[in-house]
């Protein structure tokens, strides 16, 4: 056996197997080609939202939907894993499932788990199929579902010259717009 063999990334490499016997009878048999695969998979985006449109917020606190594209030009994918974490890399929301697919949309249950203002992470790990893996998490979104306070609000009416109508002391005659910031 020859343990000193050095083959190239992206190579295909056949394996031939010659066979005799007592009788000098010869027998040959040749290996389907194996690719020889040196790099992980390439994940090119993980998002938070369907379909690789990436948000920042979520008003559901029930469910999280997130999306991932990856490819493996060599090896092709063998399939990935996704987790929700509190942080890049971790799984300390939802554990690891398994998916088949290089690209897809999910949509998890979050039910029985308070994420309500919590930031979350949703980290994708793909594999080639040379058992070579790279992950990649999303930016994160925050879990948002009590609307703000209406006494944190503050209307100023314009008095100065950058509005249309003109304001006399805090009073406008113009009854069908007004100019606020």
């Amino acid at each position: 056996m020859n343990s000193n063999l050095r083959m190239a990334h992206g190579s295909r490499v056949y394996v031939t197997v010659i066979a005799r016997n007592a009788a000098d009878l010869i027998t040959r048999a040749t290996s389907d080609p194996v690719v020889i695969d040196l790099t992980p998979p390439i994940i090119h985006a993980v998002a938070d939202g369907r379909d690789l449109n990436d948000v920042d917020f979520s008003a559901n606190d029930s469910a999280l939907t997130f999306s991932w594209s990856a490819s493996d030009p060599e090896s092709g994918i063998d399939h990935c894993t996704w987790a929700v974490g509190s942080g890049p890399g971790l799984d300390d929301i939802l554990p690891r499932s398994s998916s088949p697919d290089a690209t897809s949309s999910i949509t998890a249950s979050l039910s029985q788990i308070m994420v309500e203002g919590q930031l979350l992470y949703v980290t994708v790990t793909c594999y080639n199929h040379a058992e070579q893996s790279s992950w990649k998490s999303s930016d994160g979104v925050t879990i948002v579902t009590v609307p703000p306070g209406s006494t944190t609000a503050a209307v100023i009416v314009k008095t100065m010259s950058d509005t249309q109508y003109e304001s006399r002391n805090g009073y406008q005659s113009q009854r069908h717009s007004l100019k606020a910031s």
